[in-house]
């Protein structure tokens, strides 16, 4: 029974070292470009509409962005306009009444311009005042000229 045995192991192993040895016949290539090619198709499209959705997405809420601060801009600087526009308006009316203030200023001088060279003219006939101008230094006789002309204008 040994030996029964001792062939069944062998045989056991033979077989076993057989099936080892054994290769198998390589499966027949799959082509797999035509599926690539689709899967790659069906993302590209996905992904350039998820783009183009995402981009859409992001207008719309650029726009809005600009809008709101369109909106935040004009209510901030249109007090500053109505300001402006009243300080045009004062600046204007300022430029106006300056205008008449140095026509008004322009006369008075041209008068007092006036005034004074017949005042001269009429201190200069007095005797007094002759004398006195021939005879005192030129500060002094400013001042002398000054007091005549006070005395002459109360005269007059």
């Amino acid at each position: 029974m040994t030996i029964v045995l001792a062939i069944a192991v062998l045989a056991l192993a033979a077989a076993l070292v057989f099936v080892a040895s054994r290769r198998p016949e390589p499966p027949a290539p799959v082509d797999h470009g035509p599926a690539i090619q689709e899967a790659t198709s069906k993302a590209v499209a996905d992904l350039l509409r998820v783009n183009e959705e995402s981009r859409r997405l992001d207008t719309q809420a650029a726009e809005a962005a600009l809008q709101k601060r369109e909106a935040e801009f004009r209510r901030l600087t249109e007090p500053i306009g109505k300001n402006l526009e009243r300080i045009e308006k004062e600046v204007s009316s300022l430029s106006r009444d300056r205008g008449k203030a140095d026509e008004a200023v322009r006369t008075l001088l041209g008068e007092m311009k006036a005034g004074l060279g017949d005042l001269a003219a009429k201190v200069l006939r007095t005797p007094a005042a002759r004398v006195i101008l021939t005879q005192a230094e030129p500060v002094a006789k400013l001042a002398q000229f000054a007091w005549l002309s006070t005395q002459l204008r109360f005269i007059s």
